[in-house]
């Protein structure tokens, strides 16, 4: 009697996102471990502090907006809320009802290889990619995207502005913004698309996706992140550096 396994390498990474082409960029074999292997990362207060001021804000939204909580207002935020939020959505929102943009938070869409928007779990599932909040226009043409960002400010957030533009467009904007707020600074990091950037970021977004989705072998990269890594050698995990 024969037995046989899959090896989850040969299968590979097959849905991407933000984060997932962030990881495998930096370090393929910490991908491997994450995505692959589905290793689990130990949290971390900043990593919990994260989570408090991301779940405070949906709510925050959704009480501001009129829109149902859940029952969950307990988790409105204890802090007070940044005031370039509120200057954004008092633009978008405090508008005549013919003219106000409908206001999401927390959205999730996934995308097919062909740019249909799909189930999130769903088989043919290629891209997913979330905003903390959605701000479409009554025409569909306008979209403005935002994410919240604890922690210290970094200048490396083209890429993810990049993926979010795009998936804007195939929703069917023909102009996207997108926003950066770090909480912490009360500080906003604004990026501008037209039709025709939008259009031309698509090739740029798919040959990074591609990396990812057609890697087998999941090479090691080392550097000095290797410190801070959880699956380093030093720290006890699997790699060998």
């Amino acid at each position: 009697m024969s037995s046989s396994f899959i090896d989850m390498k040969d299968i590979g990474i097959q849905a991407v996102s933000h984060s997932r082409m962030k990881t495998h960029e930096g370090c393929p074999r910490k991908a491997m471990y994450k995505f692959v292997e589905k290793i689990k990362e130990p949290g971390n207060d900043a990593m919990n502090r994260g989570l408090e001021v991301h779940s405070g804000y949906e709510h925050w939204l959704l009480k501001h907006t009129g829109k149902p909580t859940d029952g969950k207002d307990g988790m409105l935020p204890v802090f007070p809320i940044s005031s370039v939020i509120e200057k954004d959505v008092k633009e978008y929102w405090d508008l005549p009802r013919a003219e106000r943009y409908d206001i999401q938070a927390e959205q999730q869409v996934a995308f097919d290889k062909d740019w249909n928007v799909t189930s999130w779990f769903g088989p043919d599932a290629w891209m997913r990619v979330v905003f903390d909040s959605a701000f479409t226009s009554p025409n569909k043409e306008h979209i403005v995207l935002n994410d919240y960002k604890t922690g210290k400010v970094y200048d490396d957030h083209d890429d993810q502005a990049e993926l979010y533009a795009v998936a804007g467009r195939k929703m069917g904007a023909k102009k996207v913004n997108v926003k950066f707020y770090y909480m912490d600074q009360n500080t906003v990091q604004p990026y501008k698309f037209d039709e025709n950037e939008l259009d031309a970021l698509v090739d740029k977004i798919e040959a990074r996706a591609l990396k990812v989705t057609s890697d087998r072998l999941f090479p090691t990269k080392p550097s000095w992140k290797c410190k801070w890594c959880f699956f380093s050698k030093q720290k006890g995990g699997k790699c060998a550096h």
